[in-house]
């Protein structure tokens, strides 16, 4: 059945109802002066109430009643007719005004109403007349007795229990079944504030007839203010419910989008959360994408269920408007002409109210807010309500700003991820990662195979992993000792070790802390590198060399030895042009020199090798100097330098290799000799060393110093210092392997 169906069915029978009561009534007539006093009454009582659960809450049960007892039951029959008619007029005429609910469509859905309303009213008054005649009470009360009270309790109770049910019947025949609850759960209140007045409804009837017709409207007049206080403080109270419950909402709403950086989370706590703040048939979200131009329906509920609407451009519908001025537009009825005023065109679905908000973060538009009224007896949206959907939109801005950013930055993070686990699992580098506490965080695949292990069998504390320290070629204890040096402030610890079984591999593990912002270790990073080719190569380059080497001493004694004895022959024969001679002796000299390179390339071949072998006796640290200082003073004197022997006295004897000892400190003394300025005096010393029973030599000299960036590589093969003191020029220059000899022999 229809709408317009319903209110004519409504309003036909409540015609023939009260028709029919009229034909059969027998009753006085009423007072016109009363008639109309009580008419004003139940209109001015009926329209300044309060809307509530379906119904209205307001003093005109005290109006129907008073005027029932003054009049009887047909005048107060008319009484309901008349101001039914005429309060619904004036709700369809000044609803806005009155804050009443405006009833949709032309002049029936208000007769319908009406006639409701008279009949309603009409089976009630009857109803609890006929019930209260048939306890006893007297129509019109001109006398109040405590005999009579019980009957007018039946009254009261009557009129109430007959009045609510049949409104009951109302709403569900008009409104439907889901009306029905939220009548029903406020019928409690509703009651509490229309019965509780009629303990006052008996001095109506007894003031008009005790104390006459200008007492009595005086008597209404302090009633029409009562039921405008009544009103006052039941809107008051009201709002007041209402503005907590939208503030509880919005601030639901606000954890609920700042609880979340998912945009489906967004939308869903847009989805259950407004209606609480704004009732409305149906919302929607709209997104701008300023790049294509296009507007996409993330959210679209109607009715209480999820639609899809397709991507569009942006057209000419409400929602672009919106977009277009960044304003908020409210249509809170007929939006058809507001639209054609607009110059828009209809999309979807025609609402009866509208109401869009720009979702705004700064200067930049995301989207609209949107929410529409489809149903002709759902409330039109208001200013406040515009404010209330911005307040929203603006928290929704925020929320999806920041989802936006955390999903960029959610991708970011993914593509360094992914590019930084391409770069673990395809370098040939094992890399393990752990915390603080030697956690295992990381390992890539490389490290595994080291191991010989798969990477999910590589975890936990690797502290406290033996088998995968052993794989690893270290041990617990190594491990604390290099973790102890990383955390004094070492920067990293490197070890070479073997690991593996049938076919054992080369590596240098690196231990390095990963420091965070304040410099703290966060933990550490375990690199392996596989050496076993590199160390392969390196020995192969090292054993040809040492063949070279080996192989040019023969020669090279061959040419010193025929040098020397061509010298022999000459001076014991003709003699040579002076010329010769002295090209013969560049020749002899020159080869003795590259005869001890090669002899002490041999020697440093053997010493790293670890076979040279040591004769160790005792000797006297002073004995050592001497010897050394003895074999030097004659090469110091050339050089206009006075060379010192300076022994502490005391020094207890050292085991050593005496001859190796003393080229260590013929190295280290020569070496001196070549920079030291001309004038200058080198000592060579010996000291008691840090410990007892050892002993501590060198050298001391007033040369310009070795430079800071030579210093690292000074004790490396072929490694040279080749400036000259300013003052010394044409100091020979040596072979770089002097000082290698020296580590060589002390190690």
């Amino acid at each position: 059945m229809s709408s317009s169906q319903r209110h004519a069915l409504f309003l036909g029978a409540g015609l023939l109802f009260v028709a029919g009561l009229v034909a059969i009534g027998r009753s006085p007539a009423a007072n016109p002066f009363a008639w109309l006093l009580f008419t004003a009454l139940f209109i001015f009582t009926s329209t300044f109430g309060i809307p509530l659960g379906g119904g209205s809450v307001n003093l005109m049960p005290v109006a129907a009643i008073g005027g029932l007892l003054v009049m009887g039951p047909i005048p107060a029959v008319w009484m309901a007719l008349i101001g039914s008619f005429v309060h619904a007029a004036l709700r369809w005429r000044f609803a806005a005004s009155l804050g009443l609910r405006r009833e949709p469509g032309g002049w029936l859905p208000v007769l319908g109403l009406g006639a409701a309303n008279t009949l309603i009213l009409s089976l009630s008054l009857l109803g609890a007349a006929a019930l209260y005649r048939a306890a006893g009470g007297a129509l019109p009360l001109d006398s109040l007795a405590l005999r009579g009270l019980p009957a007018y309790i039946l009254l009261v109770l009557a009129f109430a229990a007959l009045n609510y049910a049949l409104a009951a019947a109302y709403i569900f025949i008009s409104g439907g079944r889901p009306a029905l609850p939220g009548y029903l759960a406020a019928l409690p209140r509703v009651a509490l504030y229309e019965i509780t007045p009629q303990i006052f409804t008996p001095l109506l009837p007894l003031v008009y007839f005790g104390l006459g017709g200008g007492p009595f409207a005086l008597f209404v007049g302090a009633g029409a203010a009562a039921a405008l206080a009544t009103r006052a403080l039941a809107l008051g109270g009201r709002r007041l419910e209402q503005r907590v419950a939208e503030l509880n909402a919005l601030g639901a709403l606000g954890q609920a989008l700042a609880g979340s950086l998912q945009v489906d989370h967004l939308l869903a706590a847009i989805r259950d959360q407004l209606p609480v703040v704004m009732p409305a048939d149906g919302l929607f979200v709209a997104l701008y994408d300023a790049n294509t131009g296009e507007v996409s329906f993330p959210l679209i509920v109607e009715d209480g269920r999820r639609l899809e609407w397709p991507t569009r451009r942006a057209g000419k519908g409400l929602t672009e408007h919106v977009l277009r001025t960044r304003q908020p537009l409210l249509i809170s009825d007929d939006v058809e002409s507001r639209m054609q005023a607009l110059g828009l065109a209809p999309t979807g679905r025609r609402p009866i109210s509208w109401l869009g908000v720009p979702i705004l973060a700064g200067s930049q538009l995301l989207g609209v807010l949107t929410v529409q009224a489809f149903n002709p007896r759902s409330a039109r949206f208001t200013p406040a309500q515009r404010d209330l959907l911005a307040t929203v939109a603006a928290q929704l801005a925020l929320a999806l700003t920041n989802a936006r950013l955390y999903a960029q930055t959610d991708d970011a993070l993914a593509r360094r991820l992914q590019q930084l686990t391409s770069i673990l699992e395809t370098t040939r580098e094992g890399i393990l990662l752990l915390d603080r506490d030697t956690n295992i965080l990381t390992v890539n695949r490389a490290l595994a195979e080291f191991a010989g292990l798969a990477p999910g069998e590589i975890g936990g504390r690797l502290a406290e992993t033996e088998r995968l320290l052993h794989r690893l070629g270290t041990s617990p204890a190594e491990l604390e000792e290099d973790l102890a040096a990383l955390r004094a402030g070492r920067d990293l610890v490197k070890r070479a070790a073997t690991i593996g079984g049938p076919a054992p591999r080369i590596v240098e593990r690196t231990l390095a802390a990963v420091r965070d912002s304040s410099g703290g270790a966060a933990g550490w990073l375990l690199i392996l590198r596989d050496q076993t080719e590199e160390r392969a190569l390196q020995q192969l380059r090292e054993d040809l060399a040492h063949m070279l080497i080996h192989d040019l001493r023969g020669p090279l004694s061959s040419l010193i030895t025929s040098l020397a004895l061509v010298r022999q022959v000459a001076g014991a024969g003709q003699p040579l042009p002076p010329e010769a001679l002295e090209l013969l002796e560049m020749g002899l000299g020159s080869g003795r020199q590259l005869l001890r390179l090669v002899n002490q390339l041999l020697e440093i071949a053997r010493l790293e090798a670890g076979a040279l072998p040591l004769d160790r006796q005792a000797a006297l640290p002073a004995d050592l100097v001497a010897v050394s200082g003895e074999r030097l003073r004659p090469a110091a004197s050339s050089l206009g330098l006075r060379l010192v022997v300076d022994p502490a006295p005391g020094l207890l004897p050292v085991s050593v290799d005496v001859e190796l000892i003393g080229r260590v400190l013929d190295n280290l003394t020569d070496n001196a000799l070549k920079f030291a300025p001309s004038g200058s005096t080198v000592t060579l010393w010996a000291r008691p060393g840090l410990e007892a029973g050892q002993v501590l030599f060198g050298v001391t000299d007033q040369g310009p110093g070795i430079p800071a960036e030579a210093q690292a590589s000074l004790f490396e093969k072929f490694s040279r210092v080749t400036d000259s003191p300013p003052n010394a020029p044409g100091r020979r220059q040596g072979t770089g392997l002097g000082l290698a000899f020296c580590r060589l022999v002390v190690e």
